[in-house]
């Protein structure tokens, strides 16, 4: 048993005949231990802690409930169960007395156990307690890097600021930092509500109140800093925007006038002080290489706290909703709560009506805000005209966008000084730059859809047509920019979303014509694709077949469909749309698409019929000279040229290869897809020949692939690298390929095995090669480019067969291929010591 005093008794606190064990949460009374629920058990806690104190209806659900989720009653009931279990009741109140429209105030004296002569005074001044935080409720989800740098900042600033959009979480983060760091504030870490405040002198009369400084009015503000100038302590200055200008003259004063206080303030908006730290808090991360993400955890937590709890949770489709829902942890309580009476698929539907389906609710003397629209509302009346008619032109884009785009799309119509508007979007956290390289930008989509709701219907129309016509404008000519231009395959994969928009907007006004232009102009985009647009692709192309009779647009519409095939690995629809679309182009008479079908078409016949699909090839040549469109010619001399490596023809392929890329480059330094192949095509003839030269174009390829990420070429890039024993390089580009086909639903074999076998090759290893050679050939699964098969038909060649291995399978193959690339790759690296 412990001493009378010792540290196992200062949990223990005894009041009137009961005793609650703080360690143990167990409530003792004369006749034994009293059953109680853990959120009656912690209301208990927190009076007999707060003795003899006036504690508010809001202190309670702050402090123990938090503001989400909790009936208006929630209070009321548990503190009916309380005193009950007390021997309390309602009409007499010995122990907890109601006072009518404040609160509740814990009426016997308390002691700790040990020191029952000592009560515990109330703890309403600074020298009688150290911090009004109260307890932390529930787990803090994905926050440990902003804690742990906030409370790192806290070392060297005296102001630091949480900047966020409504909604992330800033009041809960800045009270964990607060309670993390409670020890180096010996004089208090001191929480001040400004939701309520409303002018300058409210601001003096909160910091006062949670200190217990009585101050005279009009020297409240010299007195405070009298009285704190040396005393290290915290204060959380919590939601400072909508008085800011205020909160600036209060901290530039206590900040000029203290020598030993620190401020810790949460705003929409900078505080905008010499002395400020702006630590922005992002919304949630959605999603996670390993385990399960932040805001996904947040999702199903807090349905679970609601009682809907399943088995296998539907974790992908969690994942897409916190997604549309930009990781915003209010949006994600809300859209969690609606599991009460929606499915995971009818709140995902709903999500374009999100401000009226995340409403929430406010109790009655909250000042905190429940709804969604609410919170981004507060921000939007945070701009001036000029920023809020900015935010409604960036609306426009449905996904990341650039500085240029902006101005290209709305080049007459942009307010004075778009960088200053544009940072003032920035520093409220309404516009944000994305993950990936370069100046990109983007809305979250809560905001986007707000910044829509706020336009007229002209507005929206006019910004929408812009936009439209922007697109259409970029995409460019066929079939010059749309199946020869690399920068235009890039610039259409960068704004896929803006190109899927403007066709929807011209298919919703009527204008067929000009969205199924758009549908069709991203040939060579998709061709390059990792295949999951191909996919969308398809259905897009089955919606139009329905209702087109122009022979013009059905060449287009089926060539662009056999594109997708090429994509998807389906060598029967190739084969269909490819036939369908030689026989329309046949009939329209235009040379540069007659050329173009009969290149899809012997791309089916140049491996099942060789002489067939060459034909074709040389019928397409005449075709493409006799329109004299040299771009045209350029992309059929690129075929032939890959078919004379399909044949080991490499003399003449490497020829013809030459005489293009020594003609192009001389002309322009700008790449285009036929010089881009005709390079790969030749690193293909020399990959086992000129092993020495093939690097050399290999690393020529990859400083000027930065900017496409032609995954196919990336494919031969790290055979290539993995034969010449640069193991490192291979690994990192496959690993990267692997990724980008399985987020795409797309199993990376065989292609992915072909760097492995020919590295396996080339260090003598060649049952292991033959090994999983075989597992390729067994596995009848088609290959998707030629950059690929072209490697694979030379290691059939050179390596012995013994027929095809039906034991190891495709996946099994590939990682034990990886592996033994990333052992090779161990076995290699420099060792330290």
């Amino acid at each position: 048993m412990s001493e009378p005093g010792s540290a196992a008794d200062t949990q223990v606190f005894a009041f009137d005949d009961f005793e609650i064990d703080l360690a143990s949460f167990a409530l003792r009374g004369t006749a034994g231990e009293i059953s109680l629920e853990p959120q009656v058990l912690s209301l208990l806690a927190y009076f007999v802690q707060h003795p003899d104190v006036l504690v508010t209806k809001d202190e309670l659900l702050d402090e123990l409930w938090g503001h989400r989720y909790v009936s208006d009653s929630a209070v009321a009931t548990q503190i009916k169960t309380l005193r009950k279990a007390l021997g309390d009741d309602g009409r007499n109140q010995r122990i907890i007395k109601t006072v009518h429209g404040k609160g509740y105030r814990f009426a016997v004296p308390v002691h700790q156990s040990g020191q029952a002569q000592q009560p515990i005074p109330a703890p309403r001044h600074q020298a009688d307690r150290t911090s009004n935080l109260g307890y932390e409720r529930t787990k803090l989800i994905g926050r440990g890097d902003e804690l742990s740098r906030c409370i790192a900042a806290l070392d060297d600033y005296r102001l630091v600021t949480l900047l966020g959009i409504g909604g992330t979480g800033k009041t809960r983060l800045a009270k964990a930092v607060g309670r993390a760091v409670q020890d180096r504030y010996p004089d208090g870490v001191w929480f001040v509500d400004l939701v309520p405040v409303r002018d300058r002198a409210g601001i003096d009369t909160a910091i006062a109140s949670v200190m217990g400084i009585s101050v005279n009015e009009g020297e409240s503000r010299t007195h405070i800093a009298a009285a704190v100038r040396n005393s290290k302590v915290l204060f959380i200055l919590d939601n400072c925007e909508h008085i800011e200008d205020d909160v600036a003259a209060a901290l530039d004063f206590y900040l000029e006038h203290t020598e030993a206080p620190d401020f810790l303030a949460t705003s929409r908006d900078p505080i905008d002080l010499a002395d400020e730290l702006r630590f922005f808090i992002d919304p949630l991360s959605v999603h996670s290489e390993q385990g399960i993400a932040p805001a996904v955890e947040l999702f199903l937590l807090t349905a679970e706290r609601h009682g809907l709890t399943e088995q296998s949770p539907d974790v992908a489709r969690v994942e897409q909703i916190c997604e549309h829902l930009d990781g915003l942890p209010l949006a994600i309580e809300l859209a969690a709560a609606q599991l009460k009476q929606l499915t995971l698929d009818e709140l995902s539907e709903r999500l374009d009506r999100r401000f009226e389906l995340l409403a929430g609710r406010q109790r009655e003397g909250s000042h905190r805000q429940e709804s969604l629209a609410r919170v981004v509302e507060n921000t939007w009346d945070l701009l001036d005209s000029e920023e809020q008619r900015l935010l409604g032109q960036l609306a426009v884009f449905p996904g990341q966008f650039t500085v240029t785009d902006i101005e290209e799309v709305f080049a007459d119509e942009l307010p004075n000084g778009i960088s200053f508007a544009m940072s003032r979007l920035v520093e409220l956290c309404l516009l944000s730059r994305t993950s990936r390289v370069g100046a990109w930008w983007r809305l979250l989509e809560t905001v986007r859809l707000f910044a829509l709701e706020k336009l007229s219907d002209d507005e929206r129309q006019g910004n929408s047509e812009r936009h439209a016509q922007w697109v259409l404008q970029r995409l460019g000519k066929y079939p010059e920019d749309h199946l020869h231009s690399l920068d235009q395959a890039r610039w259409s994969a960068d704004h896929y979303s803006d190109i899927t928009a403007a066709e929807l907007y011209f298919e919703g006004s009527g204008r067929r014509s000009e969205a199924l232009e758009i549908c069709c102009a991203v040939g060579l985009m998709i061709q390059q694709d990792d295949g999951a647009r191909a996919n969308a692709k398809l259905k897009r192309i089955e919606h139009y077949l329905a209702d087109t009779t122009d022979t013009f647009e059905l060449s287009k519409l089926h060539g662009t469909a056999a594109l997708c095939a090429q994509v998807t690995r389906n060598p029967l629809l190739l084969a269909r749309e490819s036939e369908i679309n030689l026989e329309l182009c046949r009939e329209v008479g235009d040379h540069t698409r007659l050329a173009g079908a009969l290149i899809l078409t012997s791309l089916t016949n140049i491996f099942m019929n060789p002489e067939l699909g060459r034909a074709q090839l040389a019928e397409a040549i005449e075709v493409a000279e006799a329109s004299g469109h040299q771009p045209t010619l350029d992309l059929v001399m690129i075929y032939q040229i890959w078919s004379h490596v399909m044949e080991a023809e490499f003399d003449t392929a490497i020829d013809k290869a030459e005489s293009m890329i020594s003609r192009h480059l001389s002309e322009s330094d700008t790449l285009r897809n036929p010089t881009y192949n005709a390079i790969c095509a030749l690193m293909a003839c020399h990959i086992f020949a000129a092993p020495v030269e093939a690097e050399r174009l290999a690393d020529d390829l990859m400083e000027r692939n930065k900017s496409y990420g032609l995954w196919g070429a990336m494919i031969l890039i790290a055979s290539v690298y993995a034969s010449s024993d640069r193991m490192d390089d291979a690994i990192r580009i496959s690993t990267d390929i692997e990724a980008r086909l399985r987020r795409a639903g797309r199993s990376p074999w065989p292609d992915l095995l072909i760097p492995p076998i020919a590295a396996a090759y080339r260090r003598g290893e060649t049952e292991l090669a033959t090994t999983w050679l075989n597992a390729v050939r067994a596995s009848r699964k088609p290959q998707q480019t030629f950059h690929t098969i072209s490697v694979y038909r030379q290691l059939r060649r050179l390596l012995p067969s013994d027929g095809a291995n039906d034991e190891l399978d495709l996946d099994s193959a590939g990682q034990q291929a990886l592996s033994w690339m990333r052992e090779i790759a161990a076995e290699a690296a420099p060792t330290t010591g």
